[in-house]
């Protein structure tokens, strides 16, 4: 059986397809040279219960408390473990990339007082922040 190549209309035409496809790829440029300290990944771990309170959460209270420091977010719910008990759980990740990116200490200032009100409003006694940039990766945990 003999192999038959792509005539020389084919190459440039899936050539031009292959160029007009990364193109059309949502890219942001950035006048800021110090980019990689700026891009971060936060992700909050929050019980959605609270033994000091005696109550549960509902995702819409956090979301209410969320929209008061960040114009986006994404919130997974699941279950988590703690002192050998499973309760609900919510991972809130939040990304300062992009057209939205803002210099980290202004962004570390939101993460940080949004996770004041969590704590307060929700009677959490640990919240669990996880800050990954592209320079280094934090973990550190809001107590009381």
């Amino acid at each position: 059986m003999q192999k038959i190549l792509p005539s020389p209309y084919l190459r440039i035409i899936a050539s031009l397809f292959l160029v007009l496809m990364l193109q059309s790829c949502s890219t942001h440029s950035h006048k800021s040279k110090n980019l990689k300290y700026n891009t971060a990944i936060t992700r909050i771990y929050l019980s959605l219960s609270s033994e000091k309170l005696k109550r549960e959460f509902e995702i819409a209270d956090v979301e209410n408390i969320l929209i008061n420091h960040f114009n986006g977010a994404t919130l997974q719910e699941s279950i988590g473990f703690f002192n050998r008990k499973k309760e609900r759980s919510l991972t809130i990740t939040i990304v300062n990339c992009c057209r939205w990116e803002e210099p980290i200490e202004v962004f570390r200032e939101k993460i940080n007082n949004l996770v004041k009100q969590l704590r307060n409003d929700l009677g959490q006694e640990s919240i669990l922040v996880e800050v990954n940039r592209t320079t280094d990766i934090q973990v550190f945990e809001v107590l009381e």
